[in-house]
């Protein structure tokens, strides 16, 4: 049977990396039209990366969570605009290494949980 939740993992997974793919790092770094109520890309990228640390966590898995200062979330961070943030591919990286061990952990839970 087909876990619904694996592919809407999988969904999220090829979609992360599809946004992100293209831009320039110091294009993910600008908010669209310089609007500061708006979050600029590597900002949103880093945030989401947050919530799949807080999911393996979740899970059992035993991660570092990397630059949770800048990317934390529940209103425990913010955008910052000309700050010394990871590359966006840091952030693709780490949000790609994390895919296969957090996928592996919920493959694990049963129908029942």
């Amino acid at each position: 049977m087909t876990n619904p939740l694996i592919i809407q993992f999988d969904l999220h997974h090829r979609l992360f990396n599809n946004v992100i793919d293209g831009f320039t790092d110091e294009e993910t770094n600008t908010r669209l039209h310089n609007d500061t109520n708006m979050n600029h890309v590597k900002y949103l990228a880093g945030h989401l990366l947050n919530s799949q640390y807080g999911l393996a966590l979740s899970m059992g898995l035993d991660v570092e969570v990397k630059w949770n200062d800048l990317f934390a979330v529940m209103n425990q961070s913010k955008a910052r605009d000309n700050f010394p943030y990871p590359t966006i591919d840091e952030i693709r990286d780490e949000w790609n290494a994390l895919n296969g061990p957090l996928k592996n952990a919920l493959e694990q839970i049963n129908e029942e949980a």
